[in-house]
């Protein structure tokens, strides 16, 4: 009964301490500095464009795989 207390003792713990992080958050907003806001939007923009020719390549070979393997089905399928 002990480790059934404990655990929700736990569980809440973590629920408050997460619930108390996100609110300092919110509250830091105005005091951001321009430079840090600055820079993590432009750390932003620079992951976004070196993600998307990636995003695009890969999406592009995992199609020509995909259509390899069902194909592959379809036709073993049909010939039957």
């Amino acid at each position: 009964m002990f480790n059934k207390m404990r655990n929700k003792v736990i569980l809440a713990g973590g629920v408050a301490t997460t619930v108390l992080a996100g609110a300092s958050q919110a509250m830091a907003v105005g005091v951001a500095d321009a430079a840090v806001t600055g820079a993590m939007t432009s750390l932003a923009d620079n992951i976004v464009a070196t993600l998307t020719p990636v995003a695009v390549a890969g999406i592009g070979i995992f199609t020509i795989f995909l259509a390899f393997r069902y194909g592959k089905k379809i036709f073993t399928t049909a010939a039957k």
